[in-house]
């Protein structure tokens, strides 16, 4: 095999998940937009809407967002990345750290939190709603 075809293989590879800390914005948009074509969103608190309200302005929403957050079973120490809305890595967190501190996340910003297999992602919009699902 030609030293292009092994690196192409190699590239293919690395676009699997979001591991290699060498990826740009542009090819996390890449694979972000390939995995997002067979994502399956969870019920949110309605039937037949994936959107739920995810606002920390009261304590009873922020109960609402946070029991909402833990009932995806993640494990805590899962790493994940969270993403502006031109795919640009914001930060590198553990889902723990990103539940326990979501009242400094859920503001009215856009962002994506994907784990770095990128087997699931969340996502939450300037409105206010968040929604999670699974990467097929």
């Amino acid at each position: 095999m030609t030293r292009q075809g092994v690196s192409l293989i190699k590239l293919l590879c690395d676009m699997t998940n979001l591991r290699n800390n060498q990826h740009r914005p542009k090819d996390i948009r890449a694979l972000l937009s390939i995995k997002e074509r067979n994502v399956t969103w969870d019920q949110g608190f309605e039937e037949g809407n994936e959107w739920v309200i995810a606002s920390v302005q009261s304590d009873k929403y922020k109960k609402r967002l946070l029991t909402w957050l833990e009932s995806k079973n993640i494990d805590r120490e899962c790493e994940v990345l969270l993403l502006d809305g031109y795919c640009n890595i914001k930060q590198i967190i553990t889902w723990g750290k990103f539940v326990e501190n979501a009242s400094g996340y859920f503001q009215g910003h856009y962002f994506k939190v994907v784990d770095l297999d990128a087997t699931w992602v969340l996502e939450y919009t300037e409105i206010g709603s968040s929604r999670f699902g699974l990467y097929a």
